[in-house]
């Protein structure tokens, strides 16, 4: 680059800033301290510049982790608003709740009346299974007669049929009336 094109100010500074290194040399080589202590001093300048170099890098995290950061907290916000809604409609039917929680004391009531009825029927109901059980038992007492008698029916009508025919039967003592 052309030196003519600097600035003037630029140019003075930059002369400044050597004139202020070459004393700072000169200083350290006349208070006996030799270039070991330039090389740490060096060092320690490097150590600087490295750290001054990352600099950026870090400047990018930082960033990105504030931005995180106040994403979360624009979510935690938005969840608080959700609850604050939430409590809000809570507290406004705090009375209704306690209307539901009356209903369910007499509802309550109700069941316990409904559970005393409910052992009253239950202990009539071992009486009625036995009837059930006697007359199932009768029922197939009557079906084994049944069965029993159905073959003598035929008998049984020869035998009516015998009897109103002899003297003094059914049939006798009505053809008597008819004459």
């Amino acid at each position: 680059m052309n030196r003519l094109l600097f600035p003037p100010a630029v140019l003075f500074r930059a002369v400044d800033d050597l004139h202020a290194i070459a004393d700072l040399a000169r200083s350290l080589t006349r208070d006996g301290e030799g270039p070991l202590e330039l090389r740490r001093a060096l060092d320690d300048l490097s150590a600087v510049g490295a750290a001054a170099r990352r600099v950026p890098d870090i400047e990018e995290k930082l960033v990105a982790t504030e931005e995180g950061i106040l994403g979360r907290v624009d979510r935690l916000e938005q969840h608080l608003d959700g609850l604050l809604v939430l409590a809000e409609r809570l507290e406004g039917s705090l009375p209704g709740i306690s209307q539901v929680l009356e209903r369910v004391d007499g509802l309550n009531e109700r069941i316990g009346t409904v559970l005393d009825q409910v052992e009253r029927v239950d202990a009539h109901l071992l009486p009625l299974q036995r009837l059930g059980e006697s007359l199932e038992t009768l029922r197939e007492s009557t079906a084994v007669l049944a069965a029993t008698v159905e073959p003598l029916r035929g008998v049984a009508e020869r035998l009516g049929r015998i009897a109103d025919r002899l003297p003094g039967g059914a049939n006798a003592a009505g053809l008597k009336r008819n004459r």
